[in-house]
């Protein structure tokens, strides 16, 4: 199907592009408090970098290059996203119930709503093309889930995530946006990058087609510094990840 070998391709393009030499971090002392994670690289080659509004919410978060994320917000919500680059253009907004979860999305005037499952802890939409998508989150709205189930198919796709519980994660001061990315495109094999961009560091990330597995190292203040990560199903050797912290 299109969206899995949107998957293996762009998986394929990181994976294989890794050098084998590792590289530890260089981690400045900030107070637990105020850090805010600054970069995130991939195999030595690949970065993820994030910058910030004053309060501390994500402002930008730019996946190499390859895709922009500009975030807005209205009392202390996601109201829209702007995205340029390979992934697409345009701009998204977000519409909340009373609750404060999403109930809704739109893009070019064209509205997709979602529903909250309280009991399940899950958002559940259906898109233009009758794809099914179900999003299960932890207590503290980190994913722990994404079913994707695309029109006409009887064999869905699942993504499961796996978190360190007692350390912390790069989002441990800044606001969750790893669910209104994957929202707004699922199936596009975001999940090993917004894997990381977590309250909880991610051990895990468990799909139909591979495995991920980050072997993490921590500081002396328990947040996550640098990971190895091995993918199943493939050859390529283990690959660093180390992560860049930051304050305001």
């Amino acid at each position: 199907m299109k969206s899995k070998i949107i998957i293996l391709t762009i998986l394929s393009l990181f994976i294989f592009s890794c050098k084998s030499d590792d590289e530890s971090s260089d981690i400045t002392k900030i107070p637990a408090e105020e850090r805010l994670i600054q970069n995130i690289n991939f195999f030595n080659d690949t970065d993820i970098a994030l910058s910030y509004n004053p309060d501390k919410t994500v402002k930008t978060i730019n996946f190499a290059g390859q895709a922009i994320f500009f975030f807005n917000y209205s009392e202390n919500q996601i109201s829209t996203i702007e995205v340029t680059g390979a992934i697409g253009n345009g701009m998204y907004t977000f519409t909340y119930d009373n609750n404060d979860r999403i109930s809704a999305f739109a893009f070019n005037d064209e509205v997709t709503p979602v529903v909250w499952n309280e009991a399940d802890q899950s958002y559940f939409y259906e898109n233009e093309n009758f794809d099914e998508v179900t999003i299960t989150l932890k207590p503290n709205n980190d994913i722990e889930k994404i079913k994707y189930v695309e029109a006409g198919d009887n064999d869905p796709y699942s993504i499961n995530y796996i978190y360190e519980e007692s350390k912390k994660g790069t989002m441990t001061n800044s606001n969750e946006i790893a669910t209104a990315i994957e929202m707004i495109f699922p199936h596009y094999g975001l999940e090993l990058y917004t894997g990381t961009l977590a309250k909880k560091p991610i051990k895990i990330v468990a799909g139909s087609v591979m495995i991920c597995t980050y072997n993490n190292t921590y500081d002396d203040q328990d947040f996550v510094s640098a990971s190895t990560l091995s993918v199943s199903g493939t050859s390529a050797e283990p690959s660093p990840i180390i992560y860049t912290y930051m304050k305001l």
